[in-house]
């Protein structure tokens, strides 16, 4: 998905439900989308992960450093990709989930991880209300967003989603909205 251009053919196309649908499990297609108002951002000071480039394992190195000890492939200087990992409690006006998003959170914060982490991380100088990212990190919420879910037959997948707990594969701002369940599509006006 490219702000630029809007939001991408899946998210534009894929059938729009109330959460307590994608809940239940009763969607018909592989993705549905919902519309949902962001309450809380549960990780807002840390939300990326470190991953060992080896054996793909989750690391903890400490500050900015360019590499950690891994104890899963017993490498004491492991190399790591850092990835997105923002955690978000969302409702629709009747449901709450908890929103799991992955490289779908660079549409929201507006960089990239790396870029996100660095200046946390190595910039002791300034205040991270400082930086714009951080900034429309914070600002998300109370805002309005379209939110793309996978609904694949895994097990696992189904057994969070009766936990509540969903996966967002895409987000697209949404502008202006005149109900929170967002039945009707055109009654917004879809924005960057």
């Amino acid at each position: 998905m490219d702000k630029l251009f809007g939001p991408s053919k899946r998210l534009s196309e894929s059938e729009e439900v109330g959460l307590a649908t994608i809940i239940a499990n009763n969607v018909k297609g592989f993705y549905c989308t919902f519309v949902g108002r962001v309450i809380k951002v549960l990780n807002k000071n840390s939300p990326w992960y470190d991953k060992c480039t080896q054996c793909y394992a989750i690391l903890h190195p400490e500050g900015n450093e360019k590499t950690a000890s891994c104890t899963d492939c017993n490498n004491k200087h492991s190399s790591f990709t850092r990835h997105y990992l923002l955690r978000l409690v969302v409702t629709d006006g009747k449901e709450e989930v908890y929103a799991t998003l992955f490289d779908a959170a660079e549409s929201i914060v507006g960089c990239p991880v790396r870029v996100f982490a660095e200046k946390l991380l190595t910039d002791e100088d300034h205040n991270k209300n400082d930086y714009e990212f951080y900034r429309n990190l914070v600002c998300c919420v109370n805002k309005h967003y379209k939110f793309l879910v996978k609904m694949d037959d895994n097990d696992k997948r189904a057994k969070e989603r009766a936990e509540k707990k969903l996966i967002i594969e895409e987000v697209f701002k949404v502008d202006t909205i005149e109900s929170e369940q967002g039945t009707s599509s055109n009654k917004r006006k879809i924005g960057s």
